[in-house]
């Protein structure tokens, strides 16, 4: 019986969160708040024991304000926006 619904309803999005190998967020802030209550929408233990696991984790979003194309060692060809 998932989120209280009875025992004869399924919840696909906790099966999915059941089987996958990694569960992965917008932002490591709303990871943690989705393992509670409020945010977790019935769904917060489930979540809570896969961050237990070391298997829920944010990702921030965008890209970091210091990286810049122009200097980046690991893309194979560097370039500013001059070179446009």
């Amino acid at each position: 019986e998932d989120m209280h619904l009875g025992p004869d309803c399924i919840n696909l999005l906790a099966g999915g969160i059941r089987t996958a190998d990694r569960v992965l967020t917008v932002s490591p802030n709303y990871a943690v708040e989705i393992c509670s209550p409020e945010g977790g929408n019935g769904l917060h233990e489930l979540l809570r024991r896969r961050g237990g696991e070391m298997r829920l984790a944010g990702i921030l979003n965008g890209i970091s304000d210091e990286w810049s194309p122009a200097t980046d060692p690991k893309i194979p060809q560097n370039y500013r926006l001059a070179d446009m």
